[in-house]
C-alpha cells in the first residue's frame, strides 16, 4: 500500500521544511479535510496532518529507509511518475524535494474512498504543481505519458491481475530509476522465482490482493525488464497471510526493456524460434 505527508512550496526547497516554516492551515481547509476519508497522513501545515489510515507521518524516522525514497539531491530537477498515487503523499514529497515535473496517476475509480478529492484538496493546500491523471498502469505509453527519470510504484504490484505486464508498461516510461515496493511472501520453499496466487481473500481478507511473489521473483522481473537491483530492503507485514512481508527495491536501468509479447515464437517451418523474446 502507501505511506504519508508533504510540505508547502514557496519556491523550491532542497530539503524537508521544518514545522516553523509551515503556515497554519486555514480552518476551512481543515473542515473540508475532516469530511473526507484519508489514506495518507499528509502534513498540510504546521498544525495539521490529515488522519490517514495507512502509513506513517513524515516525522517518522524510518519511512524513507523503508521505501528507499530518493534524497533531495538526487531528485532535484528530475521528472517523476507516481503510480497508484492515492492521496499523493509520495508525489508531493518528491515535488518538495525538487522533482519537476511530477505526474501522479491512479486508476478510475481509485481504490479508496475520497482518494481523488483528498488528493485535490492536498494539492490546493500545498500549492502543488503535481499533475493528476486518472490512468491505469496498463495504459502507460511513452507517446502518451512521456519518459520519467524516476518511477515510483509503491503498493501496487500485488493488486494487479497481470503483474508482469503492469511492470512492462511502467518500465516503458522509466528512463533511469525504478522504485518498487510490494507485498511478498516469505513462504519460500523453492530456490527459484515464484508467485502465490490469491484467488479470494487469502491475503488480509482483501479481494483486491491477487499475487504474492517471493523476493527472488521481484528481482528477476525487474532484471528481465532491463534494470539492475541497486538496493533492497525487507520488513515485516503484520497481516493475515502466508508468511507475508513487504519488500522494496531500488532499480537502475542498464539496458532497454524487451517487448512484452514474443513476436518470433515460431519460425517459418512451424518450429519454436530460439530468438523469441
Amino acid at each position: 500500500m502507501k505511506l504519508p505527508s508533504a510540505r508547502i512550496r514557496g519556491g523550491r526547497r532542497p530539503d524537508r521544511a521544518i514545522d516553523q516554516e509551515l503556515p497554519v492551515v486555514d480552518p476551512a481547509v481543515v473542515a473540508e479535510a475532516s469530511r473526507l476519508m484519508w489514506y495518507h497522513c499528509i502534513k498540510l501545515g504546521a498544525d495539521y496532518t490529515t488522519p490517514g489510515v495507512s502509513g506513517m507521518p513524515i516525522e517518522h524516522p524510518d519511512w524513507e529507509a523503508q521505501y528507499l525514497f530518493p534524497s533531495a539531491k538526487s531528485l532535484r530537477g528530475k521528472s517523476l511518475l507516481d503510480i497508484g498515487t492515492m492521496n499523493g503523499f509520495f508525489a508531493f514529497e518528491a515535488e518538495n524535494r525538487g522533482a519537476h515535473p511530477v505526474l501522479a496517476i491512479d486508476r478510475d475509480p481509485p481504490g479508496f474512498p475520497d482518494a481523488r478529492e483528498a488528493f485535490n484538496l492536498a494539492a490546493r493546500a500545498l500549492h502543488s504543481a503535481v499533475v493528476y491523471r486518472a490512468r491505469s498502469v496498463y495504459d502507460l505509453e511513452p507517446s502518451d505519458a512521456g519518459m520519467f527519470d524516476f518511477v515510483l510504484m509503491y503498493g501496487v504490484l500485488y493488486h494487479l491481475k497481470f503483474p508482469l505486464y503492469g511492470l512492462y508498461r511502467a518500465a516503458s516510461v522509466c528512463r533511469d530509476v525504478f522504485l518498487l515496493e510490494t507485498h511478498v511472501t516469505l513462504k519460500d520453499d523453492h530456490a527459484w522465482p515464484m508467485m502465490l496466487f490469491y484467488p479470494g481473500t487469502e491475503l488480509n481478507d482483501e479481494p483486491t490482493n491477487w499475487w504474492g511473489p517471493n523476493s527472488r521473483c521481484v528481482d528477476a522481473m525487474m532484471e528481465h525488464l532491463g534494470f539492475r537491483i541497486e538496493e533492497r530492503i525487507t520488513r515485516e507485514q503484520n497481516v493475515a497471510g502466508l508468511e507475508p512481508a513487504r519488500y522494496t527495491v531500488r532499480c537502475k536501468r542498464v539496458r532497454p526493456t524487451p517487448p512484452p509479447f514474443s513476436e518470433n515464437w515460431w519460425d517459418a517451418t512451424g518450429q519454436r524460434s530460439l530468438t523469441s523474446a
